[in-house]
């Protein structure tokens, strides 16, 4: 069976987060070069983890301490609350859903590949902050 793994990476990497779109690449990948047998990928809808499923947010404002947010004029305060300077969010593009890899279809195989691509970012992540933090 012929399978266009070039076309399952574009076609993923159109439909899902970010994050979730890596790592079903990364999957991608080993089954193309046979690290890990093929098998059907899935995905389900979730709740956007960065808008919490509101579509849009004010994060380009930072966070008001509260002797910050007295100072603000109540005006300010009420549009701030009621989403008036919210802008659509760059994750879930507005929907408020994202997809992500369904983890229930994944064989051991690949559960064990994914484990250890996650640790494996995560512990060049942690190496990257640590050197920002020594100043390299």
């Amino acid at each position: 069976m012929n399978i266009d793994y070039d076309g399952l990476r574009d076609r993923y990497a159109s439909d899902i987060a970010c994050a979730e779109a890596e790592e079903a690449r990364v999957l991608v990948d080993a089954m193309k070069d046979e690290q890990i047998a093929s098998f059907a990928l899935r995905f389900v809808w979730a709740i956007c983890d960065y808008c919490h499923g509101d579509g849009g947010h004010s994060r380009r404002f930072g966070t008001y301490s509260s002797e910050r947010w007295d100072e603000l004029d109540e005006e300010f305060q009420e549009d701030y609350l009621s989403g008036r300077f919210d802008e659509p969010c760059e994750v879930c593009h507005g929907a408020g859903k994202v997809r992500e890899l369904d983890e229930d279809c994944l064989t051991d195989e690949a559960r064990e590949y994914l484990a250890d691509y996650r640790q494996s970012a995560y512990d060049d992540a942690m190496c990257s902050y640590y050197e920002r933090l020594a100043g390299c």
